[in-house]
């Protein structure tokens, strides 16, 4: 539940629809909603210290200073993180039709730094249909309107060429490269 609506699920065949973010350039997807996501990098996330995922949010935004966490509640932070990865080019949406939510959208839309009524003009929806994609409330179904998210989402990608500067932690050889 957010903002006071309930998200709705789509079964599919492979589970409930949800979002998928594809990490570059390990190549792994994390699937679920932004607080699923974040908690499963967590998980995998053994080169960093950290008992939580909340702590691995402060930790890896130590490290890539361009990452802003931001937000209120763990849930906004999750997203603005997931908008840092993007907007970084360490991370793209991957958009399948069955599988595209409100916070692939939101995401995006956010990342790409425009505003829904932007969005629908791009996609040839009204502002409407894009406010109920992201509350949730309707998927986008159409082919073309696939298409199209697939084309922004590729816009994005694009945009991101410079990979980011990781910053050491404690003059750690290992953590100014990247490596682990």
């Amino acid at each position: 539940m957010r903002n006071g609506l309930v998200r709705i699920e789509r079964k599919t065949e492979e589970g409930f629809l949800s979002m998928k973010i594809r990490m570059i350039p390990e190549n792994k997807v994390y699937a679920g909603t932004p607080v699923d996501v974040v908690s499963k990098m967590s998980a995998d996330a053994i080169f960093l210290k950290h008992k939580t995922p909340e702590e691995y949010l402060r930790a890896v935004s130590r490290r890539l200073p361009s990452i802003k966490i931001e937000g209120k509640t763990f849930e906004d932070r999750c997203e603005a993180f997931l908008r840092g990865m993007l907007a970084n080019g360490m991370a793209k949406v991957v958009l399948e039709e069955a599988c595209i939510d409100q916070y692939q959208i939101r995401i995006m839309r956010m990342t790409l730094g425009i505003s829904q009524e932007r969005l629908a003009n791009r996609l040839g929806v009204s502002f409407a249909t894009v406010n109920r994609w992201e509350k949730g409330l309707h998927t986008p179904r159409s082919g073309a309107i696939i298409m199209n998210l697939r084309r922004a989402a590729g816009e994005l990608v694009a945009s991101k060429t410079r990979q980011p500067r990781f910053k050491a932690e404690s003059g750690s050889a290992k953590a100014a490269t990247g490596s682990g």
